[in-house]
């Protein structure tokens, strides 16, 4: 007999497991663009100079424009599957 918990952490892997392909071929390589903007962005002083500022605020607005369907589409999925098995009850802990 395994406990309901165990039990609920297979279906989790499960639910990742049927996710895999989407997760490799679609949002890692977003996520690996994502982080090389963040590179550029960390090198950048905004308030260094006015030109600066305003490449910073580029990568921003497009780091910001990218990450949305992230959070849509992975972050908020992913957590709704763990509150829907008990797994986590939401509470930022």
């Amino acid at each position: 007999m395994i406990p309901e918990r165990i039990e609920a952490l297979f279906r989790f892997i499960d639910y990742l497991g049927s996710k895999k392909a989407e997760y490799i071929e679609k949002w890692i390589p977003l996520c690996n663009y994502l982080h090389g903007l963040d590179a550029q962005r960390s090198i950048l002083n905004p308030r260094k100079n006015y030109i600066e500022k305003q490449k910073y605020d580029v990568l921003q607005k497009e780091i910001t424009e990218k990450f949305q369907p992230i959070h849509q589409e992975v972050y908020f999925p992913f957590l709704n599957k763990l509150k829907e098995l008990k797994i986590w009850s939401g509470d930022d802990v």
